[in-house]
């Protein structure tokens, strides 16, 4: 059980690690100044590269809930039905 609980641990810092990435890099674009003469307008290479973010952000989420959906299972496969006393049986 103790290895499930660094398992989380480190689930809940990477996804700690991944909201501030995003949000820094969703900052980074909207402080950005685009070079009009290279592109044909700053809000569409703006709306292009928050596109990029979402479908990067997309990816990691879904990767994330595959990620504890395994370790709540891997939890769940451990625990141990208690033991029955001698002379108990199923009672239907």
């Amino acid at each position: 059980m103790e290895g499930l609980r660094e398992n989380m641990k480190f689930w809940r810092m990477a996804n700690v690690y991944w909201c501030v990435l995003f949000i820094s890099l969703g900052i980074f674009v909207s402080q950005w100044e685009f070079n009009v003469t290279a592109t044909r307008s700053e809000s569409a290479s703006r709306m292009l590269a928050y596109a990029v973010l979402g479908i990067g952000a997309l990816l990691i989420l879904f990767i994330q809930l595959a990620w504890r959906y395994y370790l709540a299972g891997k939890g769940t496969n451990k625990k141990v039905e208690p033991k029955r006393k001698a002379g108990q049986g199923n009672l239907v």
